[in-house]
């Protein structure tokens, strides 16, 4: 009876009913997605939440995997570069989809994207602690359970997007897989354009301070 309490009162809390709609989407997938879209029973706030605690988890999967698993230099792990790369990663894909779906007739928002691609993420969220856990337990020969579950959960997580992207779009199968080719397309587009304005805005950068430095040298001669 207090634990019945105790989570009716939780589920007064808007915030709450929304990041638990993150267990729905395994019984449900699409009648989640339908929701979220449809019945606008997510929001920025919870969304974020699931991508900062997947970031989280991403992490803390590296650090605390067993040695015999782990493949990361943890002596020259640098935390930021990995938030901002997985941060970005998401940000780029979210906003890749939304400006093909754009152009492509998809009935998806950019909100809608944004939140709907936080739900698919949740068998990597859930799973991905208790499978660091258990490499504590596992021999090297046993390596390949733990491979097993990692890639079914990956598979898991990749199979959600792929049905996301369908109904949030209204997509036939022709033109979901069309969707995805070109947002991958657009996505290495995106980080080719933004690597060259980089190399760009660095050599510009390096050009002024040379001369910057000339006409300091100069004046004071």
């Amino acid at each position: 009876a207090p634990l019945r309490k105790g989570k009716a009162k939780l589920n007064k809390f808007k915030l709450v009913r929304e990041l638990k709609l993150i267990l729905n989407i395994f019984r449900h997938p699409l009648d989640t997605f339908y929701v979220i879209k449809k019945e606008k029973k997510s929001s920025y706030l919870a969304a974020t939440i699931i991508y900062i605690s997947f970031i989280v988890v991403m992490i803390f999967s590296d650090y605390v995997t067993a040695f015999l698993f782990n493949n990361n230099d943890l002596q020259n792990y640098n935390l930021l570069r990995t938030f901002l790369l997985l941060a970005g990663l998401l940000i780029l894909f979210v906003g890749a989809n939304y400006l093909v779906s754009s152009l492509q007739s998809g009935e998806g928002f950019f909100k809608d994207i944004y939140l709907s691609t936080a739900y698919a993420l949740a068998p990597i969220i859930v799973f991905t602690p208790f499978l660091v856990l258990l490499t504590h337990g596992l021999t090297y020969n046993e390596s390949f359970i733990y491979s097993s579950l990692q890639s079914i959960t990956i598979a898991w997580s990749l199979i959600l997007v792929i049905v996301m992207l369908k109904e949030v779009h209204n997509y036939t199968i022709k033109e979901l897989i069309i969707n995805i080719l070109l947002t991958l397309f657009a996505m290495v587009m995106i980080v080719v354009i933004l690597a060259l304005l980089y190399l760009l805005t660095n050599q510009l950068y390096e050009y002024v301070m040379g001369i910057l430095k000339e006409v300091f040298v100069y004046a004071r001669v």
